[in-house]
C-alpha cells in the first residue's frame, strides 16, 4: 500500500467537484487496498470554506469570460446564472457540495492528521530562515496553513513509519516536501494514481505503457489532431459560428499512466495543439437592442481568421504488449474537454 496526502489546491484543481474521474480513480484504489488517503485538519476546513465561497468565485470566472469553468460548478445557464446569484437554488449547491466532500472523505477512509500538536518553535525557525514553504515574499500568511500541514505530515510519517506522497499545485509546499526524508512531492492526482498502479501491477507493466508512449507518439498525434477538429467550438459573441477548424501542430507535453485492465492501458495525455479556424459573429456595430422583443436586432456580421493555441487533456487507450512495447497499439484517443472557447479579445 501507499500512502497519498491530498493539498487543498487538488481539490481546487477539479473545480470542488467529487465525483469527478479523479476521485472516482482514488475510491477504486482504496477499496482494493492499494492507497491510503491523507488530509489534514486544516485541509478539511480550507476546502469547505473553498466550497461556501466557490459560487463568489465562479460568478467571478463569469464575468472574466471563463464560462467553462463556472458551468462546470455550478451547472445552470449563462443567463440563469446571473439572475440567481444569491438564490434558494445556489444555496441548494453550496449545501450539497459540501455533503458531497463529507461523503468523499468517508468514502476514501481519509485519515485527518491534526495540526494540534505542531511544534510552535520549529514554525518560526522554518518562517525566519524562509525555509520552504515559507519565501521571500513580504506577506506570507498564506503559506502558514501549508507549513502547519508539513510538519504534522513530517511527524505523523516519522511516529508510523512509512513515506507519504504529498500531492500538491503548490509550488512552496512540493519544495518543503522535497526536504524532508519521508515526504515525496508529486503535482497531479495522475502521478498519484500512476503511482499506485506502479505498486499494484509492477514497475514493469507501468514502464512498458509509457515506453509504448513514446514509441506510438506520432499515431497519437494523429488521433488527437482528428478529436479536436470533431468537437464543439463557441464563441462569446452574439450569434457567432465556427468553422473550418484546421490544426496546425500537436505537440503532447505530458503523459501519465493511470489504468490497466487486463491488456488494455489507458494513458492520461496532455498536448498543446495549435490550430486555426474561421469565425462569423454579429457585428457589434451593426447590432441594436430591441426594447420590445427584449433581444437584439442583427444587421450585419463579421467574418474573421483566428489562429489560437491551447492545452487538451486526453485519454489514450492502448492493446499494450507488455513484452514488446513498440508492438502496442492504439485503440481509442477522447479528448476530455467537451467545448472549447475562442476568445475574440486581441481582434479588431
Amino acid at each position: 500500500m501507499i500512502h497519498g496526502f491530498l493539498d487543498t489546491e487538488i481539490f481546487r484543481r477539479e473545480n470542488l467537484i467529487f465525483d469527478a474521474a479523479h476521485f472516482q480513480r482514488l475510491l477504486e484504489l482504496v477499496t482494493e487496498g492499494v492507497l491510503s488517503v491523507y488530509l489534514t485538519d486544516f485541509v478539511v476546513g480550507e476546502v469547505k470554506s473553498a466550497i461556501e465561497k466557490s459560487f463568489d468565485e465562479a460568478y467571478e470566472r463569469l464575468i472574466d469570460g471563463d464560462l467553462r469553468r463556472t458551468l462546470a460548478f455550478v451547472g445552470l445557464s449563462h443567463p440563469l446564472l446571473k439572475a440567481k446569484r444569491h438564490s434558494q437554488e445556489v444555496e441548494e449547491i453550496v449545501s450539497r457540495r459540501l455533503r458531497d466532500f463529507d461523503d468523499l472523505l468517508v468514502n476514501l477512509k481519509a485519515r485527518v492528521v491534526p495540526t494540534d500538536n505542531v511544534r510552535a518553535e520549529e514554525l518560526r525557525r522554518r518562517y525566519f530562515d524562509l525555509i520552504p514553504p515559507f519565501g521571500a515574499r513580504k506577506d506570507k500568511r498564506h503559506e502558514f496553513p501549508d507549513a502547519i500541514s508539513l510538519l504534522s505530515l513530517e511527524s505523523w510519517s516519522e511516529d508510523h513509519g512509512h513515506d507519504i506522497y504529498v500531492v500538491s499545485g503548490d509550488k512552496g509546499l512540493r519544495e518543503a516536501a522535497a526536504l524532508t526524508s519521508r515526504l515525496k512531492p508529486m503535482e497531479r492526482l495522475a502521478n498519484l494514481i500512476e503511482a499506485a498502479l506502479a505498486h499494484k501491477e509492477g514497475e514493469r507493466k507501468a514502464r512498458a505503457a509509457m515506453q509504448a508512449i513514446e514509441a506510438l507518439l506520432e499515431k497519437i498525434q494523429e488521433e488527437i489532431s482528428q478529436a479536436f477538429c470533431a468537437m464543439a467550438f463557441s464563441v462569446d459573441e452574439l450569434e457567432s459560428e465556427v468553422q473550418d477548424v484546421v490544426v496546425d501542430t500537436v505537440e503532447v507535453v505530458g503523459s501519465f499512466f493511470v489504468a490497466l485492465d487486463g491488456a488494455r492501458a489507458t494513458i492520461e495525455v496532455d498536448a498543446d495543439v495549435s490550430f486555426s479556424a474561421d469565425v462569423t459573429y454579429a457585428d457589434p456595430d451593426q447590432t441594436a437592442y430591441d426594447s420590445e422583443s427584449g433581444g437584439y436586432l442583427v444587421f450585419g456580421y463579421r467574418e474573421v481568421g483566428v489562429h489560437r493555441e491551447t492545452t487538451v487533456k486526453s485519454q489514450v487507450v492502448l492493446e499494450l504488449d507488455v513484452e514488446h512495447p513498440d508492438l502496442s497499439s492504439v485503440e481509442e484517443v477522447s479528448i476530455d474537454e467537451d467545448l472549447i472557447y475562442i476568445s475574440l479579445e486581441s481582434v479588431s
